[in-house]
């Protein structure tokens, strides 16, 4: 054991000459890849991605097996390579991380409290290398953290009883599992019945001006790309190609729906300012506005020609 001087910002740093087994994980959701702590036994567990924009559970099985002997020139090969970002674990209270310095890899076990949410920065004591890493948030950070607001420019909390908002009242559905946990969040809207005039969907002005009919069926909107064609293209490097769907149908009293979903958002897709992400539906209407990438589309009645 060895004594080190506490880090800034750090109540207590202890120094273990041990190594922590570690497996890589990537989530089926997301795709995010990322380290996790080797369970304790063999057996099939249920974890939650680190992603914050995913945050979706998946399941894993893990068959303890030897670790083979890693040459020395192989492992400061796989050193060199690792990310900038290290990850990071709790246990017991402390936040650990493990330096991936060549001949180093002791472990620093830091105050958990101390440590926030993100991207944080720590330096070995022993071999004084910088290491970045994010924190993991806990279950019950990842719970609040999906009962936030996500509309676009509101900080507001998301009622668990209600579903709705308490800062703009933007409604919204609620999925949890059998124990009660959160595992899914959606914005919920009504249908808007439009039964006077059909809809078109209008881009630019005068002379470049370009107009869309929206006919029964299903329409999609989005970037210009010959592989994967819109029924309404954009000339937009910031816009998403496919990105929104919208579906025109009739419900049992002859009214018109216009449903619009985001399919794809690299950028944000706005609706009459109100930002929407991938799974979003939201219900069009006459005076309405779509905003893919830079691009402002209007959503306008289609004026019948009187004889």
């Amino acid at each position: 054991m060895q004594e080190t001087e506490p880090l800034q910002g750090c109540s207590q740093i202890i120094i273990i000459m041990e190594e922590v087994k570690r497996i890589p994980l990537t989530c089926p959701h997301c795709g995010t890849p990322y380290n996790y702590k080797a369970p304790s036994a063999p057996g099939t567990y249920s974890i939650s991605c680190i992603n914050k924009e995913c945050r979706q559970k998946f399941k894993f099985k893990y068959s303890e097996k030897p670790q083979e002997e890693i040459k020395p020139e192989e492992k400061n090969q796989e050193e060199k390579s690792e990310s900038q970002i290290q990850p990071g674990w709790q246990e017991n209270g402390t936040y650990v991380l493990r330096c991936d310095s060549p001949g180093c890899g002791l472990l620093i076990r830091m105050a958990a409290d101390k440590i926030f949410i993100g991207k944080n920065s720590v330096i070995c004591p022993k071999c004084g290398k910088k290491h970045y890493f994010e924190k993991e948030p806990s279950e019950e950070e990842l719970q609040k953290e999906m009962l936030k607001c996500k509309t676009g420019g509101c900080e507001g909390n998301i009622d668990m009883a209600t579903g709705i908002c308490d800062s703009c009242g933007t409604k919204y559905s609620i999925e949890v599992d059998n124990e009660g946990k959160i595992v899914k969040v959606t914005k919920k809207t009504d249908p808007i019945k439009v039964n006077q005039s059909r809809m078109k969907l209008v881009m630019g002005n005068f002379l470049g001006k370009k107009e869309y009919n929206l006919k029964e069926g299903t329409h999609y909107i989005g970037r210009y790309d010959e592989e994967s064609q819109s029924d309404f293209p954009i000339k937009d490097k910031y816009a998403s190609k496919r990105s929104v769907r919208i579906d025109v149908t009739y419900d049992q009293g002859g009214n018109l729906i216009y449903k619009m979903t985001v399919e794809r958002g690299l950028n944000p897709v706005y609706h009459n300012n109100r930002e929407l992400t991938v799974g979003d539906i939201d219900y069009l209407n006459y005076g309405d506005t779509i905003k893919l990438g830079k691009t402002l589309i209007k959503v306008q009645k289609i004026e019948t020609k009187k004889k």
